[in-house]
């Protein structure tokens, strides 16, 4: 264990509801969201020209989303990812130097950025056109030990549209949690949704080998269907399948379902005593735990970023030694500032709700 990692760990504070907080290393995926603003009637028909507005520019996946929600909850935040030599990889670099000398955004020769065309019309559920780029080479390897043993929780998404680091079935994930655990930091994960035409992965095998490593899981039940963890037609309920990740392995499950709000499901005492140190200290009201909360009430401006957001209020109230409850609570409220707009127009460290 690295016991200088630990005392700058002990160190550090940030806030969230008068509560310190740690670092977070979000690490995995990486692209350039290009969004263009659409009216509310849009439609794409084959050689017709349809009008649209301005282009949104923001660097976003799980590594975008994420970070700049912790950051905006007031969480000391580091990125490791993967971008090519092209302006797009320069712009997602700037982004990165924004968050400090410690990020690790590398450039992969020879290889291209990763990007989504992100069509979001008012009132309707977005859709994507996305390029892996280099994110298809990210593998954790090159992250430095020295970076990894100076955080509290290192969280990686999106397995599915990593191949490199989901190969083997997630034989470099669990390596990289692996080393991360060396230094007591708590694991996290987040999934995305599978492309059911690539079966280069048997993700239930996936995630029955990796969960055991993972802390922190905050998939949302759309992606647990996509990998088949979890049955659509059988009906199954956050609840349901939040059990069931616990069942694989995790300290803290909790299951986003869009309108259906979050479940969490948490595991045993003796599963707390051996993850990372930063919810190792958690009270034993975290032990067994179940709970839900429905979906926020706000008026939907954008829904991109939303999993991650809700994804970035569990780490941070987790760190903030939230009780389960609570969590799920900050979970909504972040998730809601996405949906509706309030983060990009808000102070950075502005409290959730309580």
């Amino acid at each position: 264990m690295d016991g200088v990692g630990t005392a700058r760990r002990s160190q550090r504070v940030s806030m969230i509801n008068g509560a310190s907080t740690g670092r977070v290393l979000v690490a995995g995926h990486i692209c350039v969201d290009l969004t263009p603003e659409v009216p509310d009637r849009f439609d794409v028909r084959p050689g017709e020209l349809g009008l649209i507005g301005p282009l949104r520019n923001t660097v976003g996946g799980c590594v975008g989303g994420t970070s700049r929600a912790l950051s905006w909850l007031g969480v000391d935040v580091v990125v490791a990812a993967d971008v090519g030599d092209d302006e797009l990889g320069a712009t997602a670099r700037r982004w990165g130097s924004t968050l400090g000398p410690d990020s690790e955004i590398r450039v992969r020769e020879a290889a291209t950025t990763s990007y989504s065309i992100v069509v979001e019309p008012p009132d309707a559920d977005r859709s994507f056109w996305h390029h892996v780029g280099a994110n298809a080479l990210f593998d954790g390897a090159d992250i430095a030990s020295s970076i990894i043993s100076d955080v509290d929780i290192l969280h990686v998404g999106y397995p599915p549209l990593l191949p490199a680091l989901s190969a083997s079935d997630g034989a470099a994930l669990i390596e990289l949690f692996t080393r991360a655990r060396s230094h007591r930091v708590t694991t996290s994960l987040d999934m995305s949704v599978v492309d059911g035409r690539d079966d280069s992965v048997v993700w239930s095998r996936f995630l029955e080998e990796v969960l055991p490593h993972v802390d922190v899981f905050s998939p949302s039940i759309d992606d647990l269907v996509s990998a088949g963890v979890v049955s659509e037609s059988a009906g199954d309920t956050l609840d349901v399948a939040a059990r069931q990740l616990v069942d694989l392995g995790v300290a803290i499950a909790a299951v986003s379902g869009g309108a259906a709000g979050i479940a969490v499901r948490t595991g045993a005492a003796a599963r707390f005593a051996r993850a990372g140190e930063a919810i190792r200290s958690l009270s034993n009201a975290w032990y067994d735990a179940a709970e839900a909360v429905p979906s926020p009430d706000v008026e939907i401006v954008k829904t991109t970023g939303a999993g991650d957001a809700a994804s970035a209020g569990v780490l941070a109230a987790v760190l903030a030694r939230c009780d389960p409850r609570s969590t799920l609570r900050h979970a909504r409220s972040t998730a809601a500032a996405v949906l509706g707009g309030t983060m990009e127009t808000t102070e950075i460290g502005r409290a959730v709700e309580t």
